[in-house]
Order: structure tokens, then C-alpha cells, then sequence
């Protein structure tokens, strides 16, 4: 999760939180190597959906505020982006959900991309009680399986959860 939120998430933000990466892929990729990765994936993107890769000046210089707008930009498009992919996703688990992981890891990078200061840090799913589990510095989210939905569990009080359907709870978040 840590390495999808600073990819997609809060590329921007990486130097003003100070993140901490324990991921030896970040750690060790030198700048050059991140951009020439990044052009490579505008060109794909490009070559896929026929949109041409935004051009900017050389000299052009950047400053955190304007990255900070284009970080809130992009996050609108990939968050439209990851709903879908998760409403496919949920469309071709149902009624069983035997793809609970892809469905949790999706939900996190939702979550993540529509809450980007409480970034969801892992997403475990327990098959044993087929429920996926998603933590962030916020707290906890639970959801899991039920009546040929997943649903988020909210404790209404210590021995009573109230379900709310994921798709009820995202599908206006980037809309």
C-alpha cells in the first residue's frame, strides 16, 4: 500500500510529510530512473487511450503549490479511474467475492486516493472470516461479504454494526 499511495496517491506530497519508505524499491531508485519510469507510463497511457502527454516548457518551474493543485487534479481523474476498476471488480465477484483481495486492495486505494492525508497504510484480508481488514492513522475499516454485497461494518455501539453498502458509500466521492 505504501508504495501504490506514493505512486498514485500522494506523489506530491512524498517530500513535504517526509515519508518514511521501508520499500527497498523506493529507497534505492535514483531520480533519473523515477522520471524516465514516469514517461514511460505517460506513453503507455498516451498509446492506450489515444490522449496526447501534456507538454510543458523546460524552464518551467514548478512550485509545491501548483503541485499541490495538480496532485488535488490528478487524484480526481485516477479516484474516477479506481471506482471503476472496483465496480468491475465487485460485478465480477458477486455473489461469493472469491477475489476478496483485489476487491480489498481496490477499496484501499479508493479510500486512499478520496482521503489522501489518512492514506489507508494495509489492506489483509482474513479468509477465515472473509473480511478484509484496511488501517490508516485514522483508525480501522472492516468490511466484508454480505447478502451478495460487500459492506462496510460501522459500530453503531459495542454489539451492534451497522453494514453500509461500499458502492452507497463511494460512488459519489469523485463525482
Amino acid at each position: 500500500m505504501k508504495t501504490l499511495n506514493l505512486m498514485l496517491v500522494i506523489p506530491e506530497k512524498a517530500n513535504i510529510f517526509r515519508i518514511n519508505h521501508d520499500e527497498p524499491f523506493i529507497i534505492n531508485l535514483p531520480e533519473n530512473v523515477a522520471i524516465a519510469d514516469q514517461e514511460r507510463v505517460q506513453e503507455a497511457i498516451s498509446h492506450a487511450t489515444n490522449i496526447p502527454v501534456p507538454q510543458r516548457d523546460p524552464n518551467e518551474n514548478i512550485e509545491n503549490d501548483s503541485l499541490l493543485l495538480l496532485g488535488d487534479h490528478r487524484r480526481q481523474i485516477t479516484g474516477k479511474v479506481a471506482t471503476n476498476v472496483l465496480i468491475a471488480a465487485l460485478d465480477n465477484g458477486t455473489p461469493e467475492f472469491h477475489n476478496l483481495l483485489e476487491i480489498c486492495r481496490l477499496i484501499a486505494l479508493v479510500r486512499s486516493i478520496r482521503f489522501p492525508d489518512a492514506c489507508i497504510r494495509t489492506a489483509v484480508v482474513d479468509h477465515s472470516e472473509n473480511a478484509c481488514t484496511l488501517t490508516s492513522r485514522n483508525g480501522r475499516f472492516q468490511y466484508r461479504p454480505h447478502m451478495g454485497y460487500i459492506v462496510g461494518l460501522r459500530a453503531m455501539s459495542p454489539d451492534v454494526n451497522e453494514f453500509v453498502e461500499v458502492l452507497n458509500e463511494i460512488v459519489f466521492w469523485f463525482w
